[in-house]
């Protein structure tokens, strides 16, 4: 996989014990929807609802692994965006969004496992993608 992925020593010393996962696909097709994804993603939907809708904000922030994403994010100024997912459908009563199959699979897989997931277009990257450790500049407005 060296190929594709190479791994930090600044990644693996900021993370100790950290895991990752890398999917390369090649030849997908994303239509504007997906019968069977649209299902998944109303039975996670129904799921998510059942069993945190009784809960708090609070509850539901505390439910693993967003602790440990929002202690992340909160070091550069920012929130967790999977968790506010959790929210907006849990509590708000919101629809996971319907914009593109291939989003729409991402957005159910980080709702299923509350695990950040990114999509890219593997013929448009610079290869290998380096998994790197944050320094806060990531969210700086680019110069220029």
């Amino acid at each position: 996989m060296s190929d594709l992925l190479t791994v930090s020593p600044a990644w693996t010393a900021a993370h100790p014990g950290a895991t990752y996962g890398l999917i390369a696909l090649r030849g997908v097709q994303n239509p504007p929807n997906h019968d069977g994804i649209n299902a998944a993603a109303a039975e996670l939907e129904a799921a998510v609802r059942d069993r945190y809708s009784d809960g708090d904000r609070d509850a539901l922030r505390a439910t693993p692994p967003l602790p440990a994403y929002a202690a992340y994010y909160k070091r550069w100024g920012q929130r967790y965006h999977v968790g506010m997912q959790l929210e907006s459908v849990a509590l708000k009563d919101k629809p996971i969004p319907r914009v593109a199959a291939l989003v729409e699979a991402m957005f159910v897989s980080e709702l299923a496992d509350l695990l950040l997931t990114a999509g890219h277009d593997l013929d448009q990257l610079a290869l290998p993608v380096v998994l790197d450790a944050g320094t806060g500049q990531e969210f700086a407005a680019p110069n220029g």
